[in-house]
């Protein structure tokens, strides 16, 4: 009985060991692709430049930004008419977008 179980210990960490050795071996699928098609985000594109500058500190100006912008003040304005909350911030949302035109 001793050695039958010696065995099974002897044969479950070889499999396991092959199992690990297997799986390194396999290779593993890349980065993520983005869908084709589908969301065109319209960019303001610098004729200099090879498309949108979405990490530059003028970000505010770019047309993708500032149309997220004015669907977030939009929801606060409809989340102020429907519920009463939140109208002070819906009324500062939208005079600090009017303010960056």
């Amino acid at each position: 009985m001793r050695g039958l179980r010696q065995n099974l210990v002897a044969v479950a960490g070889l499999s396991l060991i092959a199992g690990i050795a297997i799986g390194l071996m396999i290779p593993r699928p890349g980065p993520p692709t983005p869908p084709a098609g589908g969301q065109n985000i319209p960019a303001t594109v610098d004729p200099s430049s090879a498309g949108r500058k979405m990490f530059s500190p003028i970000v505010l100006g770019d047309d993708y930004v500032r149309g997220k912008h004015l669907e977030l003040v939009a929801s606060l304005e409809r989340q102020c008419r429907a519920t009463g909350k939140d109208c002070q911030l819906a009324k500062a949302a939208r005079a600090a977008v009017s303010a960056q035109r």
